[in-house]
């Protein structure tokens, strides 16, 4: 059917805007190909408009799948998670609408990078919470699929959203500025907060927002902490309590040892990047007092460097330059590390790179439960032969985010082995309640054995079928 959607569309839309797919794209993640028919390129709002409404109007079954810049890899980059889905390259819509530094807030369309975003803000007293990814990454994209910035969880940066309805109209949700006014950036409002609906959904088709830049610190500062694996249960609980008092600003990131060999740290050993920033007096009262709980922690830690120390052996580390840059909004380091990574640049990942596939659970943040995630990693390597790699992301005092990585190279065997890999880790891990904040194209959520998903999926059913009866827009990760 969807053949049929994409030849109504080139007789109705500027036929170089449209392309009929011979075979699907391929992603780096070696997802199984779905059946997608076409893509249609646009560049401007009026043309997702028509496109919907001729969506609306086509008589049979449509399947409109939306993305960015298409660079979600490892979890299916542009792949629907169904098939007969015609795609929308968003790309082309990349307008920087307005910057308002005195305010704080810059108003963006999903094409626009956080490469591009970051560079603008350079020299000025504001600056955006960039993601480790590439600089060519959608920072709304990633924001909508609630990704993680150096800062924190990518949709508190979310004020307000643009969005295509499936019936053709458009419309505004969340905070936007008003001529003459200023009020707080506030995305609630006074009744349902709406922002949040549509993130991670199909609820429509998002073609701008109102982003939140954020105020750059006076002073600057991340320490490097290393540690052996024997202490990673005692570690964890330690960077738990110095989070609830306040040593740490930002996301503290901790390398495993499959990671760090990657990044080409000491072999052995856990590394841990953490951030301090704010008042220049802060900081180093901050430091002073995390010098003396390392002092503390006796042989538990086996060294602590500064960023700034004259004799900081991290210096020419790709990752430590990219995340010293990153905690201040600058992505100038991150393609660097991607082609050191997977050997090619960010256009050339999904055709070229080496096998790359992700896996995002949520954990509370106790030595516990690191612990309970390791020997998950233990036993799939016993099954399957592929050892996972991990950073460790702590998103506040309460929860972890936990980035699995599976490398691998694209041969047929190697593939198959890490898909059981993947498999596996949803299973043990939903076992233990570490469910994944984020989906690959493969592990939809109504497959999922979360019990908030089955509590909320009757109430999301009935959004679908109001906002979009006819079902335009192609079911995706986060359908129920």
């Amino acid at each position: 059917m969807s053949k049929k959607f994409i030849s109504f569309l080139e007789q109705h839309l500027d036929h170089k805007n449209v392309v009929a797919y011979v075979k699907t794209p391929n992603d780096v993640g070696e997802y199984t190909s779905p059946s997608v028919s076409g893509r249609v390129d646009v560049s401007s709002i009026e043309q997702v408009i028509r496109i919907v409404k001729l969506a609306d109007q086509f008589d049979g079954e449509t399947a409109l799948y939306p993305y960015s810049t298409g660079y979600n890899w490892g979890l299916g980059s542009t792949k629907p998670p169904s098939d007969n889905a015609v795609q929308l390259k968003l790309t082309g819509l990349n307008k920087i609408r307005e910057i308002n530094i005195a305010e704080g807030y810059a108003v963006i369309e999903p094409g626009v990078t956080q490469g591009i975003l970051s560079q603008k803000l350079l020299n000025t007293h504001r600056f955006i919470n960039v993601t480790a990814s590439s600089a060519e990454t959608s920072f709304l994209g990633n924001a909508l699929d609630r990704g993680v910035g150096l800062r924190h969880q990518r949709t508190e940066d979310l004020l307000g959203l643009e969005i295509v309805l499936a019936n053709g109209t458009l419309h505004r949700v969340g905070w936007w500025p008003e001529q003459g006014k200023h009020s707080a950036l506030y995305s609630h409002g006074i009744g349902p907060s709406l922002v949040q609906l549509f993130t991670q959904s199909n609820l429509g088709i998002i073609t701008g927002g109102v982003v939140r830049l954020l105020n750059r610190p006076e002073k600057s500062r991340v320490a490097y902490i290393s540690f052996s694996p024997e202490n990673l249960e005692y570690a964890i609980n330690t960077f738990q309590r110095w989070s609830a008092q306040g040593l740490i600003h930002g996301v503290l990131k901790v390398y495993d040892e499959t990671s760090t060999l990657t990044y080409g740290a000491n072999k052995g050993e856990f590394l841990v990047h953490l951030p301090l920033s704010g008042a220049a007096s802060v900081v180093s009262a901050l430091s002073t007092a995390l010098e003396t709980e390392f002092v503390k922690a006796g042989e538990k830690f086996i060294s602590l460097i500064w960023n700034d120390s004259p004799t900081n052996p991290y210096q020419d580390d790709i990752v430590a330059n990219l995340v010293n840059a990153a905690y201040q909004g600058d992505t100038k380091y991150h393609d660097i590390l991607l082609e050191k990574t997977l050997g090619t640049t960010p256009a050339e990942i999904d055709a070229e790179g080496k096998g790359w596939i992700f896996f995002l659970p949520l954990l509370p943040f106790t030595g516990q439960a690191i612990k309970q995630a390791y020997l998950h990693f233990d036993d799939i390597f016993e099954s399957t032969g592929v050892r996972c790699g991990a950073t460790i992301n702590t998103l506040s005092d309460q929860i972890i985010d936990l980035v699995v990585s599976i490398r691998f190279e694209r041969v047929e065997e190697e593939i198959r082995k890490a898909h059981r890999a993947l498999k596996l880790l949803h299973e043990k891990f939903s076992a233990s309640g570490f469910y994944p904040y984020r989906l690959d194209v493969e592990h939809p959520l109504a497959n999922s054995r979360n019990a908030r998903t089955l509590r909320e999926g009757e109430i999301i059913r009935s959004l679908q079928k109001t906002l979009d009866p006819k079902g335009i827009f192609a079911s995706g990760r986060y359908s129920y």
